[in-house]
C-alpha cells in the first residue's frame, strides 16, 4: 500500500465527508480530490500532514515510516486488548483513558544521520512516538513522532514540552516545577496532572520538533 492509498484508507476509516476533511486540513475539496486520485500530483509534506491529522491519523503511518508499523486505529485497538487482558488476568478494574500512570511515549531507535536537518540543528538527538491524545492541542496526535534535545537541568525545562522517565516509564508532558516537586501537565485537559518528587524523575530532554514540521 503506498502513501496515497493509506491516506484514502485513513479518510474512509474516519467516516468523515471529504468536504469536512478538506475544511479541517485548510485546503479546497478540489485539492483533496487531486491529492487522493491524481498520481502525478506531488503535494507537500505539510499538506499530507494536515490531511492525515484531519482524518485522525498519524503522518508516519501514512508515509510508511518503518517505526510506524501500526496505524492510529490499530494502536487504539491494541491498547483495548491490553486493558481487557489486564482485567481478565489480574482482576483489576479497567483503567480510564485519563489515568496518568500510563506511559505515553515510546523510545524509537534513530541514527544521527536520520534525524532531519532542521531538528538536528535544534539539538535533537532522540525520538519518541506519542501513544495517546494528551498532546492533541499542540498538534501532536496519537502515533506522531517527536524529536528530543537532551537536557539535564530541570530549570531549563520548566514550561516546556519534555520527555521524562518516571519510575522507568517515559512520559511526554509539559513540565512545571514547584519547590521540591514536579508537575507534569497534559495540554488535553481530560488528562489529570502527574505529580512526583524531583528525585523520582529522570529528565531526558525537551521536544524541539515533530515529524509533521519537516517539509
Amino acid at each position: 500500500m503506498n502513501w496515497r492509498e493509506r491516506l484514502r484508507t485513513a479518510i474512509d476509516r474516519s467516516g468523515m465527508k471529504h468536504s469536512l476533511v478538506a475544511l479541517d486540513a485548510r485546503i479546497t475539496p478540489e485539492t483533496l480530490s487531486r491529492v487522493l486520485t491524481a498520481e502525478h500530483q506531488r503535494p507537500s509534506l505539510d499538506t499530507i500532514t494536515r490531511i492525515a491529522h484531519a482524518a485522525g491519523e498519524n503522518v508516519g503511518w501514512i508515509l510508511g515510516e518503518s517505526v510506524f508499523t501500526l496505524s492510529g486505529a490499530e494502536l487504539t485497538q491494541l491498547r483495548e486488548v491490553v486493558r481487557f487482558l489486564d482485567t481478565a488476568l489480574l482482576g483489576a478494574p479497567l483503567p480510564h483513558t485519563t489515568v496518568p500512570s500510563m506511559s505515553n511515549a515510546l523510545p524509537v531507535e534513530v541514527r544521527r544521520r536520520d534525524i532531519p536537518r532542521l531538528l538536528a540543528a535544534r539539538g535533537a538527538r532522540r525520538a519518541y512516538q506519542v501513544t495517546d491524545d494528551s498532546l492533541v492541542p499542540l498538534g501532536i496526535l496519537d502515533g506522531d513522532l517527536v524529536y528530543v534535545r537532551p537536557l539535564t537541568d530541570m530549570g531549563q525545562a520548566v514550561g516546556r514540552l519534555v520527555v521524562c522517565n518516571l519510575h522507568d516509564e517515559p512520559f511526554a508532558k509539559e513540565l512545571e516545577l514547584n519547590g521540591g516537586r514536579i508537575r507534569f501537565v497534559s495540554p488535553n485537559e481530560r488528562y489529570k496532572p502527574i505529580e512526583a518528587a524531583i528525585v523520582e524523575v529522570c529528565l531526558v530532554g525537551d521536544v524541539v520538533g515533530r515529524l509533521s514540521e519537516i517539509g
